[in-house]
């Protein structure tokens, strides 16, 4: 059997076994309904306390995150190191959905008939292949960027504000050849500044699966890679920045219970380093 591929990220099947519930509290705050999880379990001996913002997929509502903050904040707090480091968990409704919806269309896809899916989502999902733009042209995708579907503006905001965008700029070779290659010194003294104020001191964890077909882990592989070789121990950004890159074989476009696992694993150890390193304050994940 083909393992699920929902048209928004799933979390139906990330708790076989539901966890035990954790209090609520929602805050009206700039106009927006936010829920925090997680107070009344903090301990009155936390000199500190670490917010973990949780945000809801595509077509979802704050509410499916409920389960993943109640079974964070239940890790976290049956250790004793809760004493020294608090942990809250935050959802909120994400632009046009749930509480904030106003127009349902914007949230769906070319091919439920939004033409404006590329601006609303701010990112590139596999029915590209579908598009007029996409396929009228040799080789096709050819003239997807500058189109109707994907207008200048959005290249030049992605450029900016995009992560690989910032990062590699305009490729001028393959993307599996410029990630594979180490930039040049003079790459590097370029590079640097903004690698530290995007992410030294940070930890990342990359999560993906590998049958993923509506956002397929190959679109993004080639950034991961270059940023993977970056920051290898005695690359040029080998301090900067912890990342694990982990794809799970006959996963969809949902978190799997091995994901769960994972997650709450590194919430754990980023909250320890934040326990060894007092003099941290910044967001670390």
């Amino acid at each position: 059997m083909s393992p699920p591929n929902p048209m928004t990220g799933s979390m139906e099947g990330s708790f076989p076994n539901p966890p035990l519930p954790v209090s609520q509290k929602t805050f009206t705050i700039a106009g927006i309904l936010v829920t925090v999880h997680g107070l009344d379990e903090l301990s009155p001996e936390a000199p500190k306390v670490a917010c973990l913002w949780l945000l809801h997929p595509r077509l979802q509502t704050q509410r499916c995150m409920g389960p993943l903050a109640a079974a964070t904040l239940n890790d976290w707090n049956q250790r004793k190191e809760k004493d020294n480091v608090g942990l809250v968990a935050v959802t909120f409704d994400q632009r046009n959905h749930g509480s904030r919806k106003v127009d349902p269309l914007s949230n769906e896809a070319w091919r439920f008939g939004n033409e404006r899916h590329a601006q609303d989502m701010f990112s590139i999902y596999r029915p590209q292949d579908q598009l007029p733009s996409w396929t009228q042209s040799s080789p096709p995708g050819t003239q997807f960027l500058g189109s109707q579907d994907f207008p200048p503006g959005l290249v030049k905001a992605v450029e900016k504000y995009d992560p690989a965008g910032m990062l590699l700029g305009k490729p001028d070779r393959p993307l599996r050849e410029i990630s594979e290659r180490t930039p040049s010194a003079v790459e590097q003294a370029k590079l640097l500044p903004l690698m530290k104020r995007s992410f030294q001191g940070k930890r990342v964890l990359n999560l993906s699966g590998c049958a993923d077909k509506l956002v397929p882990y190959k679109c993004g592989q080639a950034f991961i890679r270059w940023l993977d070789l970056a920051v290898r121990p005695g690359s040029w950004f080998a301090d900067g920045l912890h990342l694990e890159d982990l794809v799970f074989d006959n996963v969809g476009h949902q978190m799997s219970p091995d994901m769960v696992t994972h997650a709450l694993r590194f919430v754990g150890e980023t909250l320890q380093e934040m326990i060894e390193t007092p003099a941290v304050k910044s967001s670390k994940i």
